[in-house]
């Protein structure tokens, strides 16, 4: 891919909340694991922790200064960057951008959770935030470099119950939703997988993770 201005290499971390992919990339960068892959690992390394926690309390300025990882709500004022950073990690978590779309802002929580447990309504929002990263984000960059963390639910369901969100939220809902909560992940994966070719990737990475040592596979 031929980036539009002058970053270089673009990595992007997806996965569903709770995946653990704030874990996943502090323990690469603390156990020099290429989670990348070996060709972009010396770039992906060069990173640095958040100077927040979590992340999504720093500022843009704080995230960029900082050669740390970026968020959903970063990327708009990156996007006007004149000159975007050599190369960048976008920690991407479906449910955060999914909440700050319309499609959520529109919705009560049980009607967002009614919205979610429809395969064709998630396959059309993932088409949606693929389309509007291309825009924004990825034709910034030459190369594109992307893995999927995959996290079993049951996992996932009580890492989201220790966080003790409130229950007026739609991640308490999620994990709450009896039967439904494990077929909204499934969905948002399918769809993921079903549409990230649009990004067109220079590599595409897969890491599941079971709660112990990621395994990490290239995917064809």
């Amino acid at each position: 891919m031929n980036g539009m201005n002058n970053g270089q290499t673009l990595f992007i971390l997806a996965g569903y909340r709770g995946s653990g992919k704030t874990y996943l990339l502090e323990n690469a960068l603390k156990n020099k694991t290429p989670l990348f892959g070996e060709k972009y690992d010396s770039l992906f390394q060069s990173t640095r922790f958040p100077c927040k926690n979590p992340e999504v309390k720093m500022s843009f300025d704080e995230a960029i200064q900082s050669k740390s990882w970026i968020t959903w709500n970063h990327i708009i004022p990156l996007s006007e960057m004149t000159k975007p950073p050599h190369h960048l990690v976008l920690h991407l978590d479906f449910i955060s951008f999914f909440l700050e779309s319309k499609f959520r802002k529109q919705r009560t929580v049980p009607e967002t959770i009614s919205f979610l447990s429809k395969k064709q309504n998630v396959e059309e929002w993932m088409a949606l935030l693929l389309n509007w990263l291309n825009r924004r984000l990825v034709k910034k960059y030459q190369s594109l470099v992307i893995n999927t963390l995959v996290t079993p639910w049951e996992i996932i369901a009580e890492r989201l119950k220790e966080r003790e969100y409130a229950p007026s939220t739609v991640s308490y809902a999620l994990f709450k939703a009896s039967g439904s909560g494990k077929e909204i992940q499934d969905y948002f994966y399918e769809a993921w997988f079903e549409a990230v070719s649009v990004l067109n990737p220079d590599l595409l990475l897969e890491t599941i993770f079971h709660g112990s040592i990621p395994t990490i596979t290239e995917m064809t």
